[in-house]
C-alpha cells in the first residue's frame, strides 16, 4: 500500500488554517492541505516534517505535529497519515519550488 500524508496546520490561536493552491496537476489551482508521499525507508513522522518543511518552511522548531488518523482507500491501495500541529508562533511562509 502507498503510504501519503496530509497536515492541517493552525495558527497559535486556532483562528486560521493554512491551504495551499496547488502549482501543478492534477488539481492545478485548487485549494489542497500540506502533504505527499512517505519515501522508502522514511518513518511516518519524519516524511510528515520533511514535506511540511518542503512545501512552506516550517520546521519542527515552529510546530509540533501529532498523528491524528490513518484512512485507508483499498481500492486505490493508498495509506493517508493525517497530521495536525499548532504553530508555536508567527512564521513567514516559503513557497515550494517546482520543478
Amino acid at each position: 500500500m502507498r503510504k501519503l500524508n496530509l497536515i492541517v496546520v493552525f495558527n497559535k490561536d486556532l483562528s486560521k488554517v493554512l491551504f495551499c493552491i496547488r502549482a501543478k496537476e492534477p488539481y492545478k489551482g485548487l485549494y489542497n492541505f500540506v502533504g505527499g508521499k512517505v519515501e522508502k525507508d522514511e518513518s511516518n513522522d519524519n516524511a510528515a516534517y520533511r514535506e511540511l518543511f518542503e512545501e512552506t518552511g516550517i520546521s519542527c522548531n515552529d510546530i509540533t505535529l501529532d498523528h491524528f488518523m490513518d484512512l485507508n482507500y483499498f481500492k486505490y491501495e493508498n495509506n493517508i497519515q493525517v497530521y495536525y500541529g499548532i504553530l508555536k508562533h508567527e512564521v513567514i511562509l516559503i513557497e515550494e519550488k517546482i520543478s
